[in-house]
């Protein structure tokens, strides 16, 4: 009894311990199989695809740049439009912007001075600005000037490659600049840190008060598409490390006044759209009719042909239309009857004997009434024949 109850036991074990092997070995099996028909039956090929700009990048130039900060563990705060300089952030954080508007109020100009003054950092690109512009009040507190460049400077057309060393590193470095404008800075003003070209300057960094004012002649050095040429990336860095800030406001949209439309558009474009639909729902429903003018004949002109034109149809209408006829059915029974006296029957006979039409028809050319469009075609068809072979017949 205890030998049999053992066999049975050996026997389960073996049974178990062989399903065990079998089905993951097929497993293993299948896969190497399928590895190696993709491996000798498929041809791989590595295709690097350029799309393009994204929409958020192509509406935020700084895009690129923000990301860049932010792995460098700076917190980056994005901003747009003029509300933002009625209310200016920490003096401990910088802003950097593509540039200043030249029509920003005197009195945003009066408190980003003092903002600057109390330790905060300006970092712009800098345009062209009218003589009365407060943007060219506030960056000659700095002793700097903007100028443009001429259209045939070769500055203006070329690239510039700058190359130029950090305190902090011997390497030198190089950025590509493409500038539109010239920073002249006054002899008594010296700045913090600059990239010169004979007298005048692509970037400069000057301190005012506790704070500081980056100014870039390039407003697209640090956009998207050329964040990543040479080391702009770098001196970015570099321009943000020099103030100690931890938070860097972002502002890489067109930044100037708006119109009133456009301001209306921008902050209210739900309600104008509904408002321009129930405008269109009101005329339609109070308007007499939607179209072209309907146009009505002139009946003050005195139009003969007009005049001639509605007789005929007058006629042709009331069943008159024989009268049309009349003159050439007359002068086709005056030929045939040849000053002698016949009646109908006997004209109808002698007209059959000397051409190819029938009675019927020569009866309904001279005689019957021709009161409708084709009874006045066949019978004007009917005369022309007549008149043609009795024309023949007489030469």
């Amino acid at each position: 009894m205890v030998k049999r109850m053992s066999d049975q036991t050996n026997r389960q074990h073996s049974g178990f311990s062989a399903k065990t092997i079998l089905v993951p070995g097929i497993v293993i099996g299948l896969l190497l199989l399928i590895a190696w028909a993709m491996l000798h039956f498929f041809e791989w090929k590595e295709v690097e695809i350029n799309s393009d700009y994204s929409t958020k990048a192509n509406k935020h130039q700084f895009l690129a740049a923000g990301r860049y900060l932010a792995e460098l563990d700076y917190q980056i705060e994005e901003i747009s439009g003029l509300d933002f300089f009625t209310e200016l952030p920490p003096t401990d954080h910088t802003i950097l912007t593509q540039f200043l508007p030249a029509d920003l109020p005197q009195s945003h100009y009066e408190r980003l001075t003092d903002w600057v003054n109390n330790g905060g950092h300006l970092i712009s690109g800098v345009i062209d600005t009218s003589e009365d512009s407060p943007t060219k009040d506030f960056l000659k507190q700095f002793g700097v000037r903007i100028k443009v460049l001429d259209w045939d400077d070769d500055a203006y057309s070329a690239d510039r490659f700058l190359e130029f060393s950090l305190p902090e590193n011997s390497k030198p470095l190089s950025i590509d600049i493409g500038p539109a404008y010239r920073l002249i800075v006054n002899n008594n003003t010296t700045p913090s840190f600059g990239l010169k070209t004979n007298d005048y300057y692509h970037l400069v960094q000057l301190k005012k008060g506790h704070g500081r004012l980056t100014l870039i002649t390039d407003n697209y050095l640090f956009s998207n598409w050329q964040i990543g040429n040479e080391d702009n990336a770098l001196l970015l860095a570099r321009i943000i490390n020099s103030s100690e800030s931890s938070t860097i406001w972002i502002n890489d949209t067109f930044v100037s006044f708006q119109g009133i439309f456009s301001l209306i558009w921008e902050k209210g474009k739900w309600l104008v759209l509904l408002l321009t639909a129930l405008l269109a729902v009101l005329l339609r429903r109070f308007s007499v009719r939607l179209g072209p003018l309907e146009s009505f004949p002139d009946t003050q002109a005195n139009n003969f042909s007009q005049h001639l034109l509605a007789m005929t149809r007058f006629h042709f209408r009331h069943g008159n239309s024989q009268h049309v006829l009349s003159t050439t059915r007359e002068k086709i029974i005056k030929k045939v009857a040849a000053g002698k006296k016949f009646n109908n029957e006997e004209i109808v006979n002698k007209i059959s004997r000397k051409t190819t039409l029938g009675q019927d028809q020569i009866r309904q050319a001279l005689f019957d009434p021709a009161n409708s469009n084709p009874a006045l075609i066949t019978t004007t068809a009917h005369l022309k024949l007549i008149s043609a072979q009795l024309s023949r017949l007489h030469r």
